[in-house]
């Protein structure tokens, strides 16, 4: 589900999606690295994984990447001290 509300391209690609201390990611620059990481993550296919979840485009997009692979995502708080 999460994967379709950021890879859908219902979204006006030059408008902001995710705006933080880093910097301001727009919708359409998503798709790239959603792809690129989903190579890089294919072997957690399917597998429990806990992400300590900070706000950036990064985690948003491996968020993404675990959806499309159907692993159950915990998510972490980035305050923890692990």
């Amino acid at each position: 589900m999460f994967d379709s509300v950021i890879s859908s391209g219902q979204h006006d690609t030059s408008r902001e999606a995710l705006v933080t201390l880093d910097g301001i990611v727009s919708w359409n620059q998503f798709p790239p690295v959603i792809d690129r990481l989903q190579d890089e993550l294919a072997y957690l296919a399917r597998s429990r994984v806990a992400l300590q979840l900070r706000p950036s485009a990064t985690c948003l997009a491996i968020l993404a990447v675990l959806d499309r692979l159907n692993c159950d995502a915990i998510l972490l708080s980035s305050e923890l001290s692990i």
